[in-house]
Formats: structure tokens, C-alpha cells, sequence
């Protein structure tokens, strides 16, 4: 889960994660995961702030957390702020951008890549 994460962030962005080995340190000042939410959503974030003071880095995951509600992501499906500068909640966080990789999909069909399989409506298996 954590390298297919890595990838579609990659993907989505176009660029490389600033230290690929280690996705909470790639993560950690938010920068990011503005620019995901900005390339599936034009505008979400409106500054990014590349300071490397802590709160302005807090403020990055904030703004990112706050894009992703209005996005349609529901709060449950969210991760803290915590469990990402603390690193203690990295899980929640990978879950968390599967879970985006899926809105994305439900609320834009047609945007790639696409994160995890295929979501499907209304159709039977059997």
C-alpha cells in the first residue's frame, strides 16, 4: 500500500517524492500533498508554503486535510495531523490517500492515474 501511495503521488504530481525510501519524511511539511490535492483539484490550497518552520509545515497538512473534506472526503477517512509530524499514525495516512485515490475516481471518473482497483457502481457479480 505505502509504494502504490508513493507512486500515485508521483504520478499525479509529476514529480519525485524528495526522499522516495521514507514516505514520512517525503510528507511530513505538507508540501506534497498540496500539490496532490491541487493537481486533482486546481485551487484547493491557494499557498504552499515551503518554509521548513514546523508550523508553517502544520499549516501545509491542515490545508491539505481541509481540501480533502471539501473534496467530498468524509472525516472518518481522514488522518490527524499528529500521526503524520509524529510519524506514530503513518497507516492512517496511507489509508487516508488510498481513501482520496477512491473519491477521486467517484467523483472524477475519468482523472488518471488511478490509485487501487477499479470503482464500480451498481453492477453484479456474481
Amino acid at each position: 500500500m505505502v509504494a502504490e501511495a508513493r507512486v500515485w503521488i508521483e504520478a499525479v504530481t509529476g514529480s519525485p517524492l524528495a526522499n522516495p525510501d521514507d514516505l514520512h519524511a517525503s510528507l511530513m511539511d505538507g508540501v506534497a500533498l498540496c500539490q496532490l490535492i491541487n493537481a486533482i483539484a486546481p485551487g484547493s490550497v491557494k499557498k504552499i508554503n515551503e518554509s521548513k518552520m514546523v508550523f508553517k509545515q502544520r499549516e501545509n497538512v491542515s490545508n491539505y486535510l481541509k481540501a480533502c473534506r471539501a473534496f467530498g472526503q468524509r472525516e472518518f477517512e481522514l488522518f490527524g495531523t499528529g500521526d503524520l509530524f509524529e510519524g506514530t499514525g503513518m497507516r492512517q495516512v496511507v489509508t487516508q490517500i488510498h481513501s482520496l485515490g477512491r473519491t477521486v475516481q467517484d467523483k472524477l471518473p475519468d482523472f488518471e492515474p488511478k490509485l487501487g482497483i477499479k470503482v464500480t457502481k451498481g453492477e453484479k457479480h456474481e
